[in-house]
């Protein structure tokens, strides 16, 4: 038990967040923002050109030694046990065969990205934004057979994951593509900085690429194969996310004063990082973050537990098992498109959410899509005759509460067979008390809300715990993942009423969407 360091490297900033477990709190939480390392040119930690999205592998080495240099000045590193970390998921690093040995003789005098800047085969890392690879899909599809990429890897061939844009650097750059002879994600490629190794990629980030077996959590040579020729042996070797990868290097010794011997735990990818830093990792336990888009966490003990999984994806949970990943693009977008429609404010719309039971008829129900959505997969153009003519026939209190219901029926619908028996919510939208309560009625089950921000940082922080020194998670749980003390409980009133809409929805997402 003591203090553990948990990094977070996302979109736009990379973070430090330092645990307590013997005080049960967060003891340090710094970040350093890409946007004012200006030399890149990134604003907002990416560039964007032609629709393709990418980030300096550079700038990333930069942010981690002016994190490291923050939390040696501001709260010192000779105390700290274990580390680990996440990173975005499904960006990827490049890098030449030189690589590994340059690392081990890293130098306590000069910056990594001074000492790194000629080991990559390819400056620029594509990042989860970039979604220009539908050809590549349809390529590796072609090979493998359409459904082979979901039933194997647990996500259908997606554009902005790793293999397709692996593919396609290999056709555009094949010079390039012959340099290389290693492929990290980002969270691999700063664990491997870290150790001064080459150190695994984790289940729960490698389920990320569409090149892993999810169930047996080793590569797919099929879908490798398919992907690239000689890939496989670009690729590391893959590991437990809860499993020490190495120790720290001398580089952080000498130059930040870490003691010799801290242990570095596999570092994940931000979305499983993100459930372990929301309490959520055990079974029976949902995570909803609700944002521009909303997004349904869950862990699962069996991969065909996401029964209704097709639109979803399947990682590896750090916590041991399968978590489920469910977007879905009209969360605030569609709730603030009725707030305006009828002129609300949000005190006003919350408590249209919290009056009791709307009479309907049979049409009062509504598909809760006001832009494209991708769950289900929906064009909005094919719901304006009957999606608007629903929208406009209903009053302002029905449509601002059947909105919000949709909303988490649709969501129930797709999020599998696990029956939670908690769901937490986080985002903006889960301080609207409306909101908590109808997910709850829609859920059947308790629904609380975190009071933590930074959940994939804090995630790090407690598997950092975990796997050193063996900490349990449901102690870290109850230590580190408060929630603000309100309890939703389903209303009794409401469950008929839910009944009926579900089986109505279900109806007319079969007449307009087909499905």
């Amino acid at each position: 038990m003591g203090k553990y360091l948990g990094i977070d490297c996302s979109t736009q900033s990379m973070t430090g967040m330092v645990i307590d477990t013997e005080l049960g709190e967060i003891v340090w939480h710094e970040s350093v923002v890409f946007g004012e390392l200006t030399s890149y040119g990134a604003p907002n930690g990416f560039v964007e050109r032609d629709g393709r999205f990418f980030s300096d592998p550079l700038m990333w080495l930069e942010a981690l030694d002016l994190l490291m240099m923050q939390l040696k000045n501001e709260f010192g590193c000779g105390e700290i046990r274990g580390i680990s970390g996440s990173g975005q998921q499904h960006a990827s690093v490049y890098l030449k065969a030189g690589f590994l040995e340059v690392l081990k003789n890293v130098g306590g005098d000069e910056s990594l990205k001074d000492q790194l800047v000629d080991c990559f085969s390819r400056r620029e890392s594509p990042i989860w934004m970039d979604n220009s690879t539908r050809l590549e899909c349809e390529e590796i599809d072609a090979v493998c057979g359409r459904g082979y990429a979901r039933r194997v890897s647990g996500s259908a061939m997606t554009e902005r994951f790793t293999a397709a844009q692996i593919r396609r650097f290999m056709k555009e750059e094949p010079r390039a593509w012959g340099e290389t002879a290693r492929i990290h994600l980002v969270s691999s490629f700063l664990a491997s900085v870290i150790c001064g190794d080459d150190v695994a990629i984790d289940l729960g980030d490698g389920a990320g690429m569409n090149l892993m077996d999810v169930v047996y959590g080793m590569w797919d040579e099929g879908l490798v194969t398919a992907t690239a020729e000689g890939l496989m042996s670009k690729l590391p070797r893959l590991e437990k996310s809860d499993s020490v990868c190495g120790e720290i290097s001398d580089y952080f010794v000498k130059r930040y004063g870490f003691k010799s011997g801290v242990k570095v735990v596999h570092f994940t990818g931000d979305n499983p990082s993100g459930l372990i830093g929301c309490g959520g990792g055990l079974v029976g336990t949902g995570v909803i973050s609700l944002g521009t888009s909303d997004t349904f966490f869950g862990s699962l003990a069996r991969v065909d537990d996401m029964g209704g999984g097709r639109y979803g994806h399947v990682f590896g949970n750090p916590v041991g098992g399968w978590m489920s990943l469910i977007c879905f693009r009209n969360g605030s977008l569609a709730r603030e498109w009725v707030r305006d429609y009828f002129g609300l404010d949000w005190e006003e719309f919350e408590g249209l959410l919290l009056e009791g039971d709307v009479a309907g008829g049979e049409c009062d129900v509504v598909l809760p899509f006001v832009e494209d959505e991708i769950t289900p997969c929906v064009k909005i153009d094919e719901l304006i005759v009957e999606g608007r003519e629903v929208f406009e026939s209903l009053e302002c209190r029905s449509l601002v509460k059947r909105m919000v219901q949709c909303q988490f029926i649709n969501m129930k619908i797709h999020a599998g067979e696990v029956k939670y028996g908690k769901i937490i919510l986080t985002g903006g939208a889960s301080r609207n008390d409306g909101i908590a309560q109808i997910c709850s009625d829609v859920f059947g089950c308790d629904v609380v809300r975190l009071e933590s921000g930074d959940s994939a940082c804090l995630g790090a922080g407690l598997r950092a715990a975990a796997g050193v020194d063996g900490v349990g998670f449901e102690e870290l749980f109850s230590q580190f993942c408060d929630c603000d003390g309100d309890v939703f409980k389903a209303r009794v009133s409401e469950g008929g009423l839910l009944e009926g809409l579900t089986g109505r929805y279900l109806g007319l997402l079969e007449r307009v969407v087909g499905l």
